[in-house]
């Protein structure tokens, strides 16, 4: 038996992940333009050369000849020098430029291109960076207005402890249209302390905090039925008698569920087997995922966890106060 409780807590929507350290893609169009700057490097040395000695040239013509230069010519050998050191002065800057500097510390993971190739706008060089890390889940439309920039996440790997994140972007065009499947969204959660660890291409699943309770009256989810309808059924202990009593569901998770009414502060109400895990059955449909049923109710006294819980609101469920 536990009694209900005060507490406050976070609604959570949690969906599967696909997980790649955090990696600044260098800019591949200017990438291109440098390794093009870089293979006319030589040819502008060349061409800068080559008018600068026609310029001596045309000079030494004139220190040498009887006046039978033309001012138009030497007007011309003039330019050609002026052209010249232009071209050189260009060329220099094109050689800096070829080299690339990556905009973070880390490792060169790939490179998309070999000695010979055309670099474009499509391939580039990725930095490998250590201590952050990016994660990628896939938001059904109907969940979308839920999720924003600079929400709080909680991100699980297996074998790492649970990483705290943040939503950094949220994709305005839809990744699935077709077929029969229903819309989904690509949401990028940063997690800036990500372990070296964590690789790329790996899983996770992510609990994005959507709601937020304070001061509201929760019990173990496991004390309540029919959770993922907004509207479930607690057995309430009550001069020795367990009845059982309709209650309105609000936040969920964290193993605790928000009662919005029908019970009251210090009621005592019957939970599951503490040594079952809890219920999840239910999946993680609506707007931030409900339990499944309780799966029978078994009596005993249990200590009940602590107060903070974290989940998402059913649907149907008005939002927490």
């Amino acid at each position: 038996m536990t009694a209900a409780q005060q507490a406050a807590g976070v609604a959570l929507t949690s969906y599967a992940g696909s997980l790649s350290a955090a990696a600044a893609q260098a800019a591949a169009q200017a990438a291109a333009q440098a390794a093009a700057q870089a293979a006319a490097q030589a040819q502008a040395a060349a061409q800068a050369k080559a008018a600068a000695a026609a310029a001596q040239q045309a000079a030494a013509a004139v220190r040498s000849s009887s006046g039978t230069v033309s001012e138009a010519k030497l007007i011309t050998d003039r330019a050609n020098v002026t052209n010249a050191e232009a071209a050189l002065v260009k060329a220099q800057t094109n050689l800096a430029a070829a080299t690339l500097t990556a905009p973070m510390a880390g490792r060169v993971g790939s490179i998309a291109w070999a000695v010979g190739d055309t670099a474009t706008a499509a391939n580039g060089i990725q930095i490998v960076g250590s201590g952050a890390a990016k994660v990628t889940i896939q938001v059904p439309a109907a969940n979308l207005a839920a999720i924003a920039v600079g929400q709080a996440a909680r991100v699980t790997v297996t074998g790492i402890p649970v990483m705290d994140g943040t939503v950094s972007q949220v994709a305005l065009l839809p990744t699935s249209t077709t077929g029969s499947s229903a819309s989904t969204y690509a949401v990028d959660v940063l997690v800036p302390n990500a372990p070296d660890a964590v690789g790329t291409g790996g899983k996770a699943s992510v609990a994005v905090v959507t709601t937020k309770v304070d001061g509201v009256l929760t019990v173990p989810a496991s004390a309540v039925t029919g959770v993922s309808t907004g509207v479930g059924s607690v057995g309430l202990l009550k001069g020795g008698v367990v009845t059982a009593t309709r209650v309105q569901i609000g936040a969920v998770g964290g193993g605790r569920v928000q009662i919005l009414s029908g019970l009251s502060l210090g009621d005592t109400v019957v939970i599951g087997d503490a040594s079952a895990p809890l219920p999840t059955n239910g999946g993680f449909g609506g707007f931030g995922g409900g339990l499944g049923g309780a799966g029978g109710l078994t009596g005993g006294a249990v200590l009940v966890p602590g107060p903070n819980f974290g989940g998402g609101a059913p649907p149907g469920a008005p939002p927490g106060r």
